[in-house]
């Protein structure tokens, strides 16, 4: 993608698609550190793609978490982990949180944590199709909202070392306008 290599080596592009195979009108690119992907926010947010068309720009994070809300009150950590490897893959963790009320039941929502976004996102679409089912019970499948705080500083950040410090980010490109795949460029 050449528009998008102006600005530092492009590592991956994801141009997502719904189940008709057209485009969502948004893309992912995976640059090779943060600061060309801090840049890239910068220069091509707002980038004229084409006269009177626009695309916005923004930085995100993969998320590798999903809720599941409804869930039986009466199961363990070790029964969602059980039931849920049977259909999805690359799970990680779950959490389950006690009741308030009776510390012996979970709140009725579990978060499942997988080995990466790419894992969590073949799960949810797994699960997002039709009604789910675990244990007689109707269940809700999302993505999980991202920690709570404050963002940190990425220049903050870059001082700071780190043994497993990831140098990737992806960018999330959303495209102001629903474009068709067929007749989608970044050159045009």
């Amino acid at each position: 993608m050449p528009l998008l290599e102006q600005v530092g080596r492009l590592l991956e592009l994801r141009l997502m698609l719904d189940f008709s195979g057209s485009t969502r009108g948004y893309a992912f690119a995976l640059f090779e550190d943060s600061r060309i992907a801090r840049i890239a926010c910068e220069r091509l947010d707002g980038y004229e793609i084409r006269p009177g068309h626009r695309i916005g720009v923004v930085k995100s994070m993969d998320n590798c978490r999903l809720f599941f809300g409804g869930v039986p009150k009466t199961k363990t950590k070790s029964e969602f982990m059980e039931e849920l490897t049977k259909i999805l893959d690359g799970i990680t963790d779950i959490y389950v949180y006690p009741s308030a009320q009776d510390r012996n039941l979970n709140r009725g929502f579990i978060f499942v944590e997988f080995k990466d976004h790419r894992a969590a996102a073949m799960a949810r679409r797994k699960l997002i199709p039709g009604k789910v089912m675990l244990w007689d019970h109707e269940i809700a499948v999302d993505w999980a909202d991202p920690e709570p705080g404050d963002p940190i500083d990425e220049d903050i950040m870059e001082t700071v070392n780190f043994l497993s410090k990831s140098t990737f980010i992806y960018i999330f490109v959303f495209f102001l306008i629903l474009i068709q795949y067929t007749s989608f460029s970044l050159i045009s």
